[in-house]
């Protein structure tokens, strides 16, 4: 009998471990039993002729192989995985430092018939245990083989029936049953060779029938001679992320369960950043000396000093410089006039980038500590029943992980509820596409991230649940890689062995884009030191278009307060109140003349001008504390005027900023708006950023109305300031817009200059 707590199924000496490939829950009870059972030789549904090179792989682990079996004639070859939560290969890991014999006794063909689809879904195990499992599988199993009986039975009588796809699937149905014979003749020979217990893992679908056979003494050997060369293939982390079967991040999760943080402690480390190397300027020749006496010559102070003669390239670049100093909140570096006893300025100007302050974003391959905290974390998140790896709540912590790094890379707060919504949508998504309890493909994880908040999102969850920390690049074994649709290796294309695939599992590009990573610290920081900057013309036309809806929504809400309801008498004026009728209806339906109710919409006199959106008040002003003008470059787009996030804080590409926006104001037409920061009246009247801007859309409005986005109305102060200036503010609740539009809108992109436009859409996300 098996140790208490440990399900096999027994034939006399024949003990069988049912299992499904490439789950980790069945490596864990493979790995009990074998300890358990301590049997005389384990045997592996695998053929005899990958059995040196799979028991190599499975010695190479935490690093991964891919086993390439070529024919002799170069006309095909397979690809086997070997990973650490394959059963098989847990079974040889575990045997072989058991010091306990290994062979492979499958019959050298084809994969045979398919398993029934769906079957329930291994992570139940961890729950209910392998034994609920199993006789739940094998409901399937004969559901299947009573189906495959009729279907031949039809056959038979019907032979006009029979075309290729027919015969397909009968020569599936006799490989199946040829390698049932095959697999217990094998451990009828192994039985009768060992005095002990015999230990066989094999497929669910053929537990029963290799068991009956074996009981019976019906099994038949097959002799096939192998025709084929196997060979080991090292694949990189690309093909990893391309093909594995079981999710990477639960493989390293099972690895650090199994063996801990691995051979290489390099992994964990975080990668130093290069120091940085910034071009030298044209300016670096001038001292502070040459650039006080200068202007101490052209102002008259000192005549004794002569005015320092630029070059054509100092002058551009000095010219550059200035144009950038918009006021005293942005400060610009010359030439000699640093102080590095005083602390760093609240926000870099051109040519002042400080290495430490500029922000990169940061993929998982560069987050060695966090990463062997989270795999440690993980790998204890197991059950006190039968120790074993919590599926579940590994997912759940990879994806609050990735929300973390999110945040990071971002700055922008993922919410709790929309962790719920995603966990929902997990759920329902599994359910359908494969009626399993979890889904088991990190696309499908990566498609939910991107559906219930952005790409930002889903390409942290799809970085981390697809990162495989041990990569070797060793040039003893040949090496693999993948573009997401051919398999690269000595320039042939390579077809997969998917033991056992289920509908729609293939090869799959991801369905985020992969981000640009910065070669050297600081390279994309260079493009800034010009001082030119630019926008980024697809949001321009989206904040426009939003700044267009915002007016025609402002002057609705004013129609809709002028609107008056009466009674219908003698005329329809600007057609019928259906809700005040319907409303009146009990009380005025026996009235002649009181049924119907009629509206007046009374016109707007004036349009909407200048637009305000404030996202963020920042009265202590450190979350956004870059202020600037902007002008429209031509006649379609509108003069701003905003604050913001630091234009250096965060580089997503070779002079490519993102900023967020803490608030805005627009007005057209263009080319109109002095520097709104600058303005000492503004500053002597207004308590806040936000003020600022709408004192500005105040007295550059062309028309009436400005309109007002906040999350609080403003003071009433500047309703009187602004009927003093003739016009009108109408407050719009920020809380009444999309939030979706409203995320979308804070975020833009800072360009270093108009040539950046070319490949700026490879960068930003």
């Amino acid at each position: 009998m098996p140790p208490e707590g440990v399900f096999t199924l027994r034939e006399e000496r024949l003990v069988v471990v049912p299992v499904v490939p490439d789950r980790l829950e069945c490596a864990y009870e493979v790995r009990r039993a074998i300890l358990s059972i301590r049997p005389a030789v384990v045997a592996l549904e695998l053929p005899p002729a990958i059995g040196a090179t799979y028991v190599e792989a499975v010695k190479r682990f935490p690093y991964l192989s891919t086993l390439i079996v070529e024919e002799d004639d170069g006309s095909d070859a397979t690809l086997i995985r070997v990973e650490p939560t394959d059963p098989f290969a847990e079974a040889v890991r575990t045997a072989t430092d058991a010091e306990i014999p290994v062979e492979f006794i499958d019959l050298e063909i084809g994969t045979g018939a398919p398993l029934p689809h769906p079957l329930p879904d291994p992570y139940s195990i961890y729950h209910t245990g392998l034994e609920t499992w199993y006789r739940a599988c094998h409901e399937k199993v004969l559901a299947r083989e009573r189906l495959v009986e009729h279907y031949e039975k039809l056959l038979d009588r019907n032979p006009e029936l029979r075309d290729p796809l027919t015969d397909s699937f009968s020569d599936a149905a006799a490989i199946d049953a040829a390698r049932v014979g095959h697999l217990a003749a094998e451990l009828a020979q192994l039985i009768d060779n060992t005095e002990r217990d015999v230990l066989f893992v094999c497929n669910v679908h053929h537990a029963a029938n290799v068991m009956q056979k074996v009981h019976d003494g019906t099994g038949r050997r097959r002799h096939l001679r192998s025709t084929r060369q196997v060979t080991l293939g090292n694949p990189d982390l690309d093909f990893i992320r391309a093909t594995s079967a079981e999710m990477p991040f639960m493989i390293a999760a099972y690895e650090f369960d199994r063996k801990g943080s691995g051979p290489d402690p390099r992994v964990w480390e975080a990668p130093p950043d290069p120091p940085p190397s910034p071009e030298p300027s044209p300016l670096d020749a001038l001292t502070a000396q040459d650039v006080m006496g200068s202007l101490e010559s052209l102002l008259g102070i000192s005549p004794k000093t002569q005015e320092v003669k630029l070059t054509p390239e100092q002058i551009r670049v000095l010219v550059k410089r200035l144009q950038a100093l918009r006021d005293s909140r942005s400060v610009s570096s010359l030439p000699g006039m640093g102080n590095s006893s005083e602390p760093p300025p609240r926000l870099e100007g051109p040519g002042q980038v400080a290495a430490h302050r500029i922000f990169k974003f940061r993929s998982v391959s560069e987050r060695g500590p966090a990463l062997r905290e989270l795999y440690t974390e993980t790998a204890r998140l197991r059950s006190d029943r039968h120790r074993m790896l919590d599926r579940q709540r590994a997912l759940v912590r990879m994806v609050k992980t990735a929300a973390r790094f999110y945040e990071e890379n971002t700055g922008e707060k993922f919410k709790p509820w929309q962790l719920r919504t995603m966990f929902r949508y997990l759920r329902s998504l599994a359910r359908v596409k494969d009626r399993q309890l979890l889904p088991q493909a990190w696309w499908d994880w990566a498609v939910a991230a991107r559906s219930i908040c952005d790409d930002n999102y889903a390409h942290e969850v799809w970085d981390l649940a697809s990162f495989y920390p041990w990569v070797e690049q060793d040039g003893k074994y040949r090496s693999l890689s993948i573009d997401g649709e051919d398999i690269k290796l000595d320039a042939r294309k390579m077809r997969f062995r998917l033991r056992w695939p289920r509908l729609r599992e293939r090869l799959a590009k991801s369905p985020v884009r992969r981000r640009p990573q910065e070669t050297n610290s600081g390279d994309w920081a260079r493009g800034f030191d010009q001082g030119a900057i630019c926008s980024y013309p697809p949001e321009d036309i989206v904040i426009e278009d939003y700044a267009r809806y915002l007016k025609k929504k402002a002057l609705l809400v004013l129609s809709e307060e002028r609107t008056r309801t009466e009674p219908f008498t003698t005329s329809l004026l600007d057609g019928i109140d259906v809700r005040e009728t319907i409303r009146n209806w009990p009380r005025t339906k026996h009235q002649p003349h009181g049924r119907i109710y009629v509206r007046e919409v009374q016109k707007v006199k004036g349009g909407a001008g200048a637009v305000v959106v404030i996202f963020d008040e920042d009265r202590n002003e450190a979350r956004y504390p870059w202020c600037m003008t902007w002008h429209g470059e031509h006649t379609q787009e509108s003069d701003m005027a905003f604050y913001s996030t630091p234009v250096y804080a965060r580089l997503v590409g070779p002079g490519i900023a993102r900023c967020e926006y803490g608030g805005l104001m627009m007005t057209y037409p263009p080319r109109r708006v002095s520097d709104v920061w600058s303005d000492p009246f503004y500053q002597g009247e207004a308590e806040s950023k936000a003020e600022v801007l709408l004192l500005a859309a105040l007295e550059y409005s062309p028309e009436k109305h400005v309109v007002y986005v906040s999350a609080t109305p403003p003071r009433s102060r500047f309703r009187s300031i602004a009927n003093r200036l003739g016009k009108k503010i109408v407050y719009l609740p920020i809380g009444q817009l999309s939030p979706v539009s409203v995320k979308r809108l804070r975020v833009f992109h800072v360009l270093s200059g108009h040539q950046v436009r070319a490949y700026a859409r490879d960068h930003i996300w």
